[in-house]
């Protein structure tokens, strides 16, 4: 009886924490605006995650066409509790604005999803704490 309990629990447990993941990536679907930390220019960086873990990072100018992308880039992405990764291919730069690299989930909802870079793709954590925020559009 005590051993049918803890499996039944277990089962429970396992349910529980899979909806969890699952309940995350349903809120990521979508496209999401960066939100800038100066003055908002006529250029936007928009993030598109799709459900099959790949995510899309691309840029309008408003001032050439409300549709036609600019510097899309293709990454795939993962969210487990509160950590999200974003891979890619190619090889990893420092240089500022490329997001691959393992983050800490600040925040997530339905409107906004605020993350923290802990580590770069190679490992390393210099400069590692970059913010990303974005609003659901």
């Amino acid at each position: 009886m005590k051993r049918n309990l803890i499996i039944a629990s277990a089962i429970i447990t396992l349910a529980v924490v899979a909806g969890c993941r699952g309940s995350q990536q349903n809120k990521l679907i979508g496209i999401w605006e960066k939100i800038p930390f100066s003055e908002p220019t006529s250029q936007s960086t928009y993030w598109q995650f799709f459900a099959g873990e790949a995510l899309w990072v691309f840029d309008l100018d408003t001032t050439i066409s409300a549709t036609d992308t600019l510097n899309l880039i293709k990454y795939t992405y993962s969210i487990d509790g509160n950590i999200f990764e974003i891979f890619g291919e190619g090889d990893y730069g420092t240089a500022a604005g490329d997001p691959r690299g393992e983050y800490w989930v600040d925040e997530l909802n339905n409107d906004y999803f605020k993350v923290t870079k802990r580590k770069h793709p190679d490992g390393t954590t210099d400069a590692a704490y970059l913010r990303i925020e974005l609003a659901k559009r």
